[in-house]
């Protein structure tokens, strides 16, 4: 495949959009689980109280939203959790407030917290939801997400040991698993991408390293570094193979303007441009 700088804004994108449907498919075990729970509490308590129909209600449209989630994710989805989550929080804030007002429920605070901790959840994917309706308008074409697949598979078949210009670098968030990325350093351009298909890429004006100079000054397998793409800053460790690698494709000679007059292959199969100019495929 081959790479140009224009198209490097799209490959984020579509690897931020490819992120956000693996949430979607993490969190609708746990919908569909939470569901035939609510559903089955629902039915139990009608005898005590009619209203427990709403509980077994809620619970079927969280059962409906998690196999929608699971057999067929998109934007949408996204929406459809949210509004799951409202629902869920709102019904354990109104049974705990009545519960705590006819002097029951010695867990009524406790579902009261997750309650508001699941509307919060809510509002949060609204926000994801609209940021990515931005960049997307449409949901992306089955053919420009499997490009973006192969791109990356192809990225990721790259060994350090068989190319000089791959390089290796683990990202460490503060929450969640480490990020281990590999790719190329092409001629002005990077593109590293992770088995989880996230996507770091950027134009070499727009990459950066930083090392303190205390780790500069030991010699050693491993360096603590933070590697800033397009502003943003992801700390981690990288092998000093991969860092002397990095610096030298630093140092030489050529730009992301120049990669783009020229770009730099990867594979044997291009991507080819959108009719909109910097998009893979017209969405």
């Amino acid at each position: 495949m081959e790479i140009r700088e224009d198209q490097l804004a799209e490959i984020r994108n579509l690897a931020e959009y490819r992120k956000e449907l693996q949430k979607l498919r993490s969190s609708a075990t746990g919908s569909v689980a939470f569901g035939a729970l609510a559903v089955l509490g629902g039915l139990r308590g009608l005898d005590e109280s009619p209203v427990s129909a709403v509980l077994a209600v809620i619970g079927t449209l969280l059962i409906i939203a998690g196999v929608w989630q699971l057999t067929s994710p998109s934007l949408s989805g996204i929406v459809v959790n949210a509004l799951a989550l409202f629902l869920v929080g709102a019904w354990n804030v109104w049974v705990s407030v009545y519960n705590m007002r006819h002097g029951g429920g010695e867990m009524g605070g406790r579902w009261f917290v997750l309650g508001v901790v699941q509307i919060g959840w809510g509002i949060e994917s609204l926000v994801r939801h609209r940021r990515l309706s931005r960049v997307f308008p449409q949901e992306p074409s089955k053919e420009t997400v499997r490009l973006v697949d192969e791109l990356i598979t192809t990225l990721r078949a790259a060994k350090p040991k068989q190319a000089e210009n791959v390089v290796e670098f683990t990202a460490k968030p503060f929450v969640g698993p480490p990020e281990h990325y590999r790719g190329p350093l092409m001629p002005g351009l990077m593109v590293l991408a992770s088995k989880r298909h996230a996507v770091l890429c950027g134009a070499k004006d727009e990459v950066r390293l930083e090392i303190t100079p205390r780790q500069r000054r030991r010699r050693r397998r491993t360096y603590k570094a933070a590697l800033i793409v397009a502003g943003d800053t992801h700390k981690g460790t990288m092998s000093r193979e991969s860092l002397e690698r990095f610096e030298a494709w630093k140092a030489a000679a050529g730009s992301g303007a120049a990669a783009a007059a020229s770009p730099a292959p990867v594979g044997a199969e291009a991507i080819p441009p959108s009719p909109s100019g910097s998009r893979l495929d017209a969405i």
